[in-house]
């Protein structure tokens, strides 16, 4: 049994009325996908802004555990740390020429300027920069709008990158050694302490650094790393015009509930960008 339509419809007719609707749904579309990046979209964003620079900050724990070389508090506020308090406890780092101890030298650190967080800087430029291409977009035709979800989808995934990797530049050797008042006292110079975002954690990363004359004295400073069980590298690096190699180091995650939260919400918005942003692909091809 077959089924024909009455009164039948030349093909040219029925091609007309497809493009037709798929021009309506294509137009219905692009208003709905307005609407969600307007609304939705952009309100997401600026929630995530205000949990990366709340005004209120997170005071976070700094703990190594049992072994105690590393213990204190960071508070995050906005863009930077305002106010750190670190008590160290490193068997490898030299005491001070006036003191007699032989044992693990203890130091009190602390932060006598703000320390910048360039992670947290570039996620708050970027979402300003999606949140402006967003109140600049024009909903023309599809193209432009595909230009404007992909550009858009580029910014929200760049964002989400910087406060879960950190990039080489800003971890130690590459990082610049900080300016001599950004610690309360001044560290000593085989003291190095770097303070990073990775998966939206605040990472304290303290290493105690030794300079090399030659060769033979890699496998000496391996030996005391290796008697400390305190090695972290025997490798030769260079740092601030200096050969050196790392004889002791600790790293500490101290999660940040504002960044975790922060974070998760610009993953499910970059997925909800790819989704506004695959539908018109696939309307676009039929």
């Amino acid at each position: 049994m077959t089924d024909i339509l009455y009164p039948q419809e030349s093909p040219e007719k029925v091609t007309k009325k497809q493009k037709e609707s798929l021009a309506k749904e294509l137009d219905w579309l692009l208003k709905d996908t307005r609407t969600q990046i307007n609304n939705n979209v952009t309100e997401g964003l600026l929630e995530c802004k205000e949990r990366l620079i709340h005004s209120q900050g997170s005071k976070l724990v700094i703990s190594s555990g049992r072994s105690e070389a590393l213990k204190g508090i960071v508070v995050r506020v906005g863009t930077g740390l305002l106010s750190c308090d670190l008590k160290l406890k490193l068997a490898t780092l030299p005491a001070p020429h006036n003191s007699n101890s032989t044992g693990n030298h203890a130091i009190d650190v602390s932060l006598g300027s703000v320390y910048t967080l360039a992670q947290v800087v570039d996620t708050v430029n970027l979402i300003d920069e999606a949140v402006e291409g967003v109140r600049r977009a024009r909903y023309g035709n599809s193209d432009l709008v595909l230009a404007m979800l992909t550009r858009l989808l580029t910014l929200v995934r760049t964002a989400t990158s910087r406060v879960k990797c950190p990039a080489e530049s800003l971890k130690f050797p590459l990082r610049a050694p900080p300016e001599r008042n950004l610690f309360t006292p001044e560290l000593p110079r085989d003291l190095v302490i770097n303070f990073y975002l990775e998966d939206s954690s605040i990472v304290t990363d303290v290493r105690v650094i030794s300079e090399v004359e030659n060769e033979q004295d890699v496998g000496f400073f391996q030996s005391i790393g290796l008697r400390t069980r305190r090695t972290g590298s025997s490798n030769v690096i260079e740092y601030n015009g200096r050969r050196v190699v790392e004889v002791e180091r600790h790293r500490v995650e101290s999660q940040d509930p504002n960044l975790i939260s922060a974070t998760a919400k610009l993953k499910a918005l970059e997925n909800h960008i790819a989704v506004l942003k695959r539908r018109i692909e696939l309307l676009n091809s039929l």
